[in-house]
């Protein structure tokens, strides 16, 4: 097997983030310099994965944010206001 060289690393590394810039809307981005919790970023990313993907219910993501002790993010990214419950 032929060893690669740094050229074909680079290459291979360049398709590699051009074949994830194609599916932006499962991008999250953290700054490692913001007072934010990395936590919450990892959650985020996975709720946006699972309603990407069609498979994962609201009943899913809340016991995912509610496993995670996370009640802000079901708040804020579950409980959008979007779908109207019965009282």
């Amino acid at each position: 097997m032929k060893e690669l060289t740094r050229t074909d690393l680079r290459q291979l590394c360049l398709g590699h983030v051009v074949e994830c810039c194609t599916y932006l809307n499962m991008v999250t981005i953290f700054d490692n310099n913001s007072n934010e919790e990395l936590d919450r970023y990892i959650l985020y990313a996975l709720l946006i994965g699972k309603s990407v993907d069609g498979k994962t219910s609201l009943l899913d993501q809340l016991k995912l944010a509610l496993l995670w002790n996370r009640p802000d993010i079901a708040e804020s990214h579950i409980f959008t206001g979007e779908i109207k419950y019965e009282e």
